[in-house]
């Protein structure tokens, strides 16, 4: 029994070890950008399994099932990524807090940074007019002052 208990534990071991490694892999090509994935149930799936065969045979099952939404994580990530990079490319600091929105869908992402971009363009323009309203205020003004003053 306690043979047994060791060997269910070695391969729920081997699931968790084989996933994290996976996971670490992905978060390397990521650049360390990751979004958090349920971790996957190994101890669950060899529940009830009377032999060491079907409860391998079990948690290579969730095994692949988790490395595949990983890996789709890890696709999505990359294109966010890429967007990111191709649509920021003069306003990167604007999205300090990128990683609060990586996980949303790519077309959300492209959204909120168009709008962002066009927000600070907005601001900048009205910066700049706010400026040359100023200035043609004291050109007046001096121009005022010189009239007077002949």
């Amino acid at each position: 029994t306690r043979e047994k208990e060791n060997r269910r534990l070695e391969i729920v071991t081997r699931g968790r070890d084989a996933y994290a490694a996976h996971v670490e892999a992905l978060k390397a090509e990521t650049k360390g950008v990751w979004l958090q994935l349920a971790a996957p149930d190994f101890a669950g799936a060899i529940k009830g399994k009377k032999s060491l065969s079907s409860m391998k045979d079990a948690v290579d099952t969730v095994l692949a099932q988790a490395k595949i939404a990983a890996n789709e994580s890890a696709q999505h990530i990359r294109a966010a990524l890429a967007l990111l990079s191709e649509e920021t490319a003069e306003h990167k600091h604007l999205f300090p807090d990128y990683l609060n929105f990586i996980g949303k869908p790519l077309e959300d992402i492209r959204a909120l940074v168009r709008g962002r971009i066009a927000e600070h363009k907005a601001a900048e323009e009205k910066k700049a007019e706010e400026l040359r309203e100023k200035i043609r205020r004291e050109e007046a003004e001096k121009l005022a002052a010189e009239q007077r003053a002949k």
